[in-house]
């Protein structure tokens, strides 16, 4: 755990300083590395940088961040993954007598409020990114050693396997006046590589009109949870997308499809369905990257559509 504490206090350092994943420097790959290591929901980074400049206390908020994502790095580690050598070298000799004394902060609230030989089965569990046949296991043999102290994910991404039909009887009912904390999650549609859910990425843009009831990291506060699902087949094209391919000569031009989408509302907590509406994607914005066997892509929805949809169930 000592290693894992040191891991993830220069994340929350790194990220205070503005870091994100993909732009050269070294506060930006460690964030990248982190990520890749946890097999996390990058957009985790983005709530965590919230979460620690949210307030004055900063270094309070250091300490709270780098806990959930000290506990994700061990449990990465618990699953038998090898840190990348970039991650490696920082921790290097490292141990409990050792550390730094944020890192020494960090090490002992997890030594406290995890046990050793904690239940690795309910670790997984808090894994916002696995897989959600995993976590809905997960979830059946935990709830089958009885209820514990909070059954809660590890952030807001962990809401994910909701979109499966999994409640969360730990979380906050939907109910009493707005805001209402609830976490968006739409599919790949236009990558088509997992299927998996994922945080719409243009809610935690700060240049979008959401409040902080769309963009809350922390777990606890969550009442609903948002799936977006396209719906149906394509139909006539609305526009053209240029694409080079390496295996081909020329460009690849790829029709774009308008975007029929479904987003259903649930209450975390019981599963309850609290409404449903139709989108059609309105922004005609080719994706970067598709993947080299892909035949079409689809429109996506704009914020404002997001907000006509179910603002009013969360900001009220």
């Amino acid at each position: 755990m000592a290693r894992s504490a040191t891991i993830a206090c220069r994340l929350v350092e790194a990220l205070a300083r503005g870091a994100v994943p993909g732009a050269g420097s070294a506060d930006n790959q460690l964030a990248e590395g982190v990520v890749g290591f946890t097999q996390l929901d990058p957009a985790q980074l983005t709530a965590t940088r919230r979460a620690i400049l949210g307030s004055t206390r900063l270094r309070e908020n250091l300490v709270t961040a780098a806990v959930g994502w000290a506990e994700a790095i061990d449990e990465a580690l618990l699953a038998g993954r090898v840190l990348p050598p970039e991650l490696e070298t920082m921790v290097d000799g490292v141990g409990p007598s050792s550390l730094d004394p944020l890192s020494a902060q960090v090490f002992a609230r997890i030594s406290t409020e995890s046990p050793a030989g904690r239940n690795h089965r309910r670790l997984l569990l808090f894994a916002g990114a696995g897989a959600v046949a995993v976590a809905l296991v997960a979830w059946l043999v935990v709830r089958s050693f009885g209820p514990e102290s909070s059954e809660l994910p590890f952030s807001a991404a962990g809401f994910s396997p909701a979109c499966d039909g999994m409640m969360f009887p730990d979380a906050p009912a939907y109910k009493g006046g707005a805001p209402h904390p609830t976490v968006v999650f739409t599919t790949d549609y236009n990558q088509q590589l997992s299927g998996k859910w994922s945080t719409v990425q243009a809610i935690y843009d700060e240049q979008n009109p959401f409040s902080d009831a769309w963009t809350s990291s922390n777990p606890a506060v969550i009442q609903a949870v948002a799936c977006i699902t396209i719906d149906g087949d394509p139909h006539e094209p609305v526009s053209q997308c240029p694409y080079s391919n390496r295996s081909r000569p020329g460009p690849t031009t790829l029709p774009m499809f308008r975007g029929e989408f479904t987003i259903t509302l649930y209450e975390a907590r019981t599963g309850r369905r609290i409404h449903q509406a139709h989108i059609s994607g309105e922004v005609m914005k080719c994706p970067k990257m598709v993947p080299v066997d892909a035949t079409h892509v689809f429109t996506t929805p704009s914020p404002q559509q997001y907000l006509d949809a179910i603002g009013r169930f969360v900001d009220g």
